[in-house]
């Protein structure tokens, strides 16, 4: 596709957004995603909005995530509370050497700084196609560390850490051990060996084990299997609140949709859930 050579970016309105954020309810729990109107340097207008429309698309379709618009009047043009607790994105799509360049920065609500990636493809069709495996890259490293700026968050160490937990729900219990080892064992009766290491205020806690259909329960056995064969492992963002009793924060792991007869739609690599571990002893 050949840019359409301008002097000067222009910043436009895509009424994609709108209908992402009318689908997903704002309510007080979700994450919120600001998307202001993209900035585009010397790249034509159809091509831009494209980009930008796939981008919002697929942020939708993660897990606990509202998107809305800047100055989205069906939002109410967004109320100081959400200026405040929204994360807010804006993006760039440039030419340099030749190439096409898609720059995303993700500014976040507790002003704990900001993600900025750039992505570069020969042209903005092959930036498309790859538009779905950029927002699994860049997204659950950011949104998925909302509470990490969460000045209630206590310090966490492997002393805190060590003991026994009951999970997510079909997670039974989880047992951390020294050495950045746990074990998680579900209520199928499957187990999952884990890895754990600290990060800041929070600790990481990544599936080791290979992927087990019984991982996914309730989900039919059929489904389950299949997502078990396709799925990236699962992974925790946690950190520590209520004097250490919980443990609180995201799990990213992959989803499905399926119809009522049990038939696989698609498989989402990526969903970011909310998550809560309550310590059962030391």
């Amino acid at each position: 596709m050949k840019p359409n050579m301008k002097p000067k970016p222009k910043r436009y309105f895509t009424p994609l957004f709108l209908l992402c954020a009318v689908l997903l309810s704002a309510e007080d729990e979700r994450l919120r995603v600001r998307i202001v109107p993209f900035t585009l340097d010397n790249i034509r207008l159809d091509e831009g909005r494209l980009i930008e429309s796939l981008v919002a698309s697929y942020i939708s379709e993660i897990e606990g995530v509202t998107v809305y618009v800047e100055n989205d009047e069906a939002d109410g043009g967004g109320s100081s509370r959400e200026d405040a607790e929204s994360y807010v994105l804006t993006g760039r799509i440039f030419l340099e050497n030749e190439n096409h360049v898609l720059r995303l920065n993700l500014d976040s609500p507790q002003s704990a700084g900001a993600k900025d990636n750039a992505y570069t493809y020969k042209n903005t069709g092959d930036m498309a196609l790859h538009i779905r495996a950029i927002v699994e890259d860049y997204f659950p490293k950011t949104i998925g560390a909302k509470e990490s700026a969460d000045e209630n968050a206590l310090p966490i160490s492997r002393q805190t850490l060590t003991g026994t937990w009951q999970g997510d729900e079909g997670v039974e219990i989880i047992r951390f051990a020294p050495g950045g080892r746990a074990l998680a064992f579900f209520s199928t009766g499957a187990n999952m060996e884990l890895s754990w290491v600290i990060d800041g205020k929070s600790v990481i806690v990544t599936q080791v084990s290979p992927n087990n259909y019984r991982y996914y329960y309730p989900l039919p056995e059929e489904i389950a299997r299949k997502l078990a064969e396709e799925a990236a492992p699962m992974e925790w963002r946690l950190f520590l609140f209520e004097k250490g009793s919980v443990l609180r924060g995201t799990r990213t792991a992959a989803g499905v949709e399926y119809d009522t007869n049990n038939s696989l739609k698609r498989i989402i690599p990526r969903k970011i859930q909310k998550s809560q571990w309550k310590r059962v002893s030391h």
